[in-house]
């Protein structure tokens, strides 16, 4: 039986000792309020702890309800794994203890090729019950070894010389005792927010943050836009061929597989160097402050002390800013990125003074406790409108609030605290704080660093001019309550609570309206490139543009189809997008720029492959040329979309928009190209044209629009016709055809000779067997054909002779 170690420490909680935590943290931190702190861990003496009974809270993470069992096969299957565990919970419900009658198992990992597998009980109080039950019988393999079970936390920590585990890189773990870095005691640094591994060691200073979120901005832009094409070349074209030809080569598996035909050969621009051609990059006009939207994250950030006492802890106070290197990490302002505007870094600075004074805390997504989560910041730099979205969890406690009630705010407080920061953000306008940025990379030669000054000059609009004189100030706040784990989505409910429900924005030669939950490119000038690209896309499919029907799927608030409207090159819009609220912000911007008429635009708020192929089949759309614009998320098109678009033969062009041209674009590319199946119908496409835009200057990131046109019935039909052999196979095809031929004129020959010798009344069916095999007419009438049967006859001899 396997051997038992001591008991883990036993967290021992009271409102009491927790107040006093409290008191002492705050008085620490000058008075302010200190991050929600637990009770300190008391361990136990390695006598045997009283038996837990299970309890109805469930973990809001699965790591306590890990158990990890040692010594089981290495290539246990599923369905073993799961009889194995049956076998188990069946001596747990027949024993008389109720504690292993109440086990339950949530879900299990299978070993893969290791020699321990992972188990999740449904409760904390269940794991216990579990061990004895793994533990305290002997179970064996087939091969003899006898399995264990520990805590998964027990396993990362032990430090050495405990059967089944491993020692530390850095030998045994004697400093455990004496509160080191085991995962328990990083568990209870991270609840009172001192105890993150990213705050170990030197501070991060703003190079650091520059070169986590904007890792580029070192460089000359020239070489940003070099940097980025080549990176498309090989992380998206090549990945697209690759992916072209898979599809190819499961087919012809398939084909072999079922004795079906062979498919043809991989297409032609496959086997080129430049099958997907990627141009240049095309440049955004500006390169600095060209964010007009972002999103902070509340939490604590590192100042140092006011005493400035060498060697003295630094303070941590509330803030608001992104978080670089992860949720453990200190908040870092944005005001030391080129990319972001200077109002938010304003809008930055008024909410840090407000948590200064602020009683409640911000929200840490570790431990799921707090109020304030997160802030989305929209501005306009052409309009000079400024929307605020305030996340926050519900103040009578966040999704991990402790039953003990002390992370409980009250509504009455949040109340005041929400007035408080309503008139600090619409008091004025946004302060403009000042800024000391790193000047950016030149070009290393004179030419160069002159046509970035000439193409810099070039593109200064009118717009632009304007809105440097703009002030801006904060026309829209909404709130919105979420007490969920991840993040709410855009069709969430949100409270309206100040000025407008919208700010506009002009692009182009429209203004739109963007509501909170819309989409809207991140950069106006960049989106203004990006659309004009679009544009000449559709431009190119038809002499008359007033009978092409633009579909645009996942269109947003509308940008690109009225964009494509106001520039002449498509007579009509279907607009399809799952968010309602950018489908509302749509259909408004369209009456606000003219083309409110359902007959002009139509815009619909669905899934786009629930809506598609019933639009698509509509009279007044059936027979007209369509050209397809598809702008989806992150995570590409849905299958039933690709699907849609495939079987519509009227879909004579479709531009693809990726954000994500490296991941999701490759597969849906491959879907739209490969040959028809079963489950992708209709001619396939191919893509022409692969133009990148550079959208976000100073990172790695870049849109790539990519043109496919649909293959016509004559270039499926050359494609799929059979052509002739070549090489090796073009030998062995000759060679058993002159093996066949030969076969065939020797058993003519020998038939012949037996015609000779045979009765007359047997001739006339001896020469029809013959004309049979060598596909001349046989004889219906003795009479009527003897003269041709001996004529054939006599050929045949003398051939012999």
């Amino acid at each position: 039986m396997a051997s038992h170690e001591s008991e883990p420490p036993v967290v021992v909680a009271t409102s009491s000792s927790m107040e006093e935590v409290s008191a002492i943290a705050n008085a620490d931190n000058g008075g302010n309020p200190a991050p929600p702190v637990v009770a300190e861990t008391h361990a136990t003496a390695p006598a045997a702890a009283p038996t837990p009974t299970p309890t109805a809270a469930v973990s809001l993470s699965n790591e306590s309800r890990k158990v990890v069992v040692h010594n089981v096969e290495k290539y246990l299957r599923p369905k073993h794994l799961k009889k194995l565990l049956d076998s188990w919970l069946a001596d747990a419900r027949s024993s008389p203890d109720a504690t292993l009658q109440s086990i339950k198992v949530d879900k299990t990992k299978s070993p893969n090729g290791k020699e321990w597998m992972h188990v999740w009980v449904e409760e904390d109080g269940m794991v216990d019950p579990f061990l004895r039950l793994v533990n305290d019988t002997e179970r064996k393999t087939k091969y003899g070894k006898v399995m264990y079970a520990k805590r998964h936390n027990e396993t990362n920590n032990t430090g050495g010389g405990g059967k089944g585990t491993k020692r530390g890189r850095g030998g045994s773990n004697d400093d455990d005792k004496d509160g080191g870095n085991t995962k328990r005691n990083r568990t209870e640094q991270d609840d009172r927010g001192d105890g993150n591994k990213d705050d170990e060691g030197e501070p991060k200073t703003e190079d650091d943050v520059r070169d986590k979120l904007t890792p580029y901005w070192r460089m000359p832009y020239s070489d940003q836009l070099v940097r980025k094409k080549m990176e498309l070349i090989k992380k998206s074209a090549q990945k697209i061929i690759k992916g072209v030809k898979q599809r190819f080569r499961t087919l012809e598996k398939e084909a072999r597989q079922h004795r079906r035909d062979r498919p043809p050969e991989v297409y032609e621009w496959c086997r080129s160097k430049r099958g997907v051609n990627i141009q240049d990059v095309r440049p955004t006009p500006q390169t600095i402050g060209y964010r007009n939207k972002s999103e902070f994250t509340f939490g604590y950030r590192s100042v140092p002390s006011a005493s400035d006492k060498e060697g003295e802890a630094p303070t941590r106070v509330p803030s608001v800013g992104f978080l670089p290197f992860g949720w453990k990490s200190d908040v870092a302002l944005p005001h030391g990125l080129q990319n972001m505007p200077t109002e938010m870094c304003g809008i930055a600075d008024m909410f840090n003074d407000f948590l200064r004074d602020s009683p409640l805390p911000p929200y840490q997504s570790g431990i799921h406790r707090g109020v304030w989560r997160t802030v989305t910041i929209r501005s306009s730099a052409r309009t000079g409108q400024v929307m605020i979205i305030v996340v926050h969890a519900a103040p009578e406690g966040a999704a991990g609030a402790r039953e003990c009630g002390s992370d409980s705010y009250g509504r009455d407080v949040f109340e005041k605290e929400k007035e408080r920061l309503l008139s600090m953000l619409t008091k004025d306008c946004i302060p403009m704080p000042d800024r000391n940025l790193p000047e950016l990379s030149k070009a290393a030669d004179e030419e160069d660093k002159a046509n970035d000054d000439t193409a810099a000059t070039a593109v200064k609009t009118e717009d632009e001019e304007k809105s440097a004189t703009v002030p801006f100030k904060v026309t829209s706040i909404f709130f919105q309550e979420y007490n969920g784990l991840s993040h709410p989505t855009p069709n969430d409910p949100v409270q309206h609570v100040y000025g407008k429900k919208f700010i506009l924005e002009n692009l182009g030669k429209n203004t739109f309206q963007v509501s909170p939950g819309a989409f809207f490119q991140v950069t106006t000038v960049g989106a203004e490139v990006l659309y004009d690209e679009v544009a000449d896309r559709v431009r190119e499919v038809s002499e008359n543009p007033a009978d092409t029907l633009l579909l645009d799927v996942c269109c947003g608030t509308g940008t690109i189809g009225l964009h494509c409207m106001k520039e002449g090159v498509a007579g009509r819009v279907l607009g399809v997008d799952i968010s309602e609220p950018a489908i509302e912000d749509a259909k408004a911007n369209a009456v606000r720029n003219g083309y409110g008429d359902e007959g002009i635009t139509r815009f619909v708020a669905s899934r786009a492959e629930l809506v598609l192929a019933e639009e698509l089949q509509k009279p007044d759309v059936r027979g007209k040329p369509i050209v397809a614009v598809v702008d989806p998320a992150r995570e590409g098109l849905h299958a039933d979309v690709v699907r849609a678009l495939r079987c519509n033969p009227q879909i004579r062009r479709l531009v693809y928009v990726s954000c994500n041209p490296t991941g999701s674009l490759t597969n849906d590319a491959a879907s739209l190209c490969q040959l028809p199946t079963k489950k992708y119908k209709g001619l396939p496409f191919k893509p022409m044209l692969a133009q990148p835009v550079d959208m976000f200057p100073l990172t790695s990131h870049c849109e790539l629009v990519v043109t496919f046109d649909r293959m016509t019935e004559e270039e499926y039909a050359a494609l799929t016709a059979p052509a002739p052999s070549t090489g090796s196979e073009k030998k062995k095809s000759d060679a058993a055809d002159s093996k066949a031929a030969d076969q065939e004129e020797t058993f003519v020959k020998e038939e012949s000779k037996s015609e000779a010798k045979s009765e007359p009344e047997s001739e006339g069916a001896a020469v029809n067997e013959a004309a049979t095999l060598t596909e001349e007419v046989p004889v219906k009438k003795e009479g009527e054909d003897n003269d041709v049967k001996m004529e054939s006859v006599e050929e045949t001899k003398t051939e012999d002779v």
